[in-house]
């Protein structure tokens, strides 16, 4: 390939980069804005939060699409495995690799949080379910488990009007 070739896909490839650590980025504080909604067990807040990210993740899905493209027509296959080769090829100055880098690093932070998120959603849900289930006076259906896997019901109890 030309050299031109060469500076026309690093240009590309540090736009596509740029732009999705500045969406990776929206994304943390999407998240971060999503568990204070959790804390505050705020609704309204909350589906404004699941609204814009799910509209972050669809653009974070279209600039790695758009990134994958960059690289399989500079002679690379489309995935992330392949981004290290790309920055050897068209890198001299390290732009693509700390981008890379860098929107790698936020990712695994929205991964965390997502996942911190996801994890009080579904306390939250259990502990609703468990609330019913004891008002109904059915047995709990929150479950642990032995150490040799076992299920035990936390709870067995009466039904109210027997209390």
């Amino acid at each position: 390939m030309s050299d031109e070739s060469t500076h026309e896909t690093r240009d590309r490839i540090v736009r596509i980069l740029t732009e999705s650590v500045d969406c990776a980025l929206g994304l943390k504080e999407t998240l971060v804005d999503e568990r204070d909604a959790l804390e505050r067990r705020d609704t309204i807040s909350l589906n404004t939060a699941a609204v814009s990210k799910a509209a972050l993740i669809r653009k974070l899905a279209g600039l790695n699409e758009s990134r994958g493209k960059i690289s399989e027509q500079a002679g690379f296959g489309r995935g992330t495995e392949t981004m290290e080769d790309l920055a050897a090829w068209c890198d001299e100055d390290s732009l693509v690799s700390n981008c890379w880098r860098r929107f790698r690093e936020i990712a695994s932070e929205c991964d965390l949080l997502n996942k911190t998120n996801g994890a009080i959603i579904l306390l939250r849900r259990q502990q609703i379910l468990d609330g019913l289930s004891l008002l109904r006076g059915n047995q709990n259906s929150t479950s642990t488990y032995t150490p040799t896997g076992a299920a035990v019901n936390s709870f067995a109890g009466r039904e109210l009007t027997e209390a």
